[in-house]
């Protein structure tokens, strides 16, 4: 619950991540930030609304895909 902001990742290297996102009774607004770019769906701050976001990291660039699960 509450809000968030989902960093871009700065560890060394190239990567991938995939990450869950489920919202509760309390959930605030969620920012990404640090990313080179961002794209895909919007977050909500509904109850049980769930989310993935996909991270890549290559060559110093960050990208991150929001996809909306319901």
């Amino acid at each position: 619950g509450g809000a968030i902001t989902l960093a871009a990742p700065s560890v060394a290297g190239d990567y991938t991540m995939v990450i869950q996102i489920t919202n509760n009774g309390s959930a605030g607004a969620i920012t990404l930030s640090g990313f080179s770019r961002t794209g895909g769906d919007g977050f909500t701050t509904v109850n049980g609304d769930d989310f993935l976001v996909y991270i890549a990291k290559v060559n110093g660039f960050t990208h991150a895909t929001v996809v909306a699960l319901q």
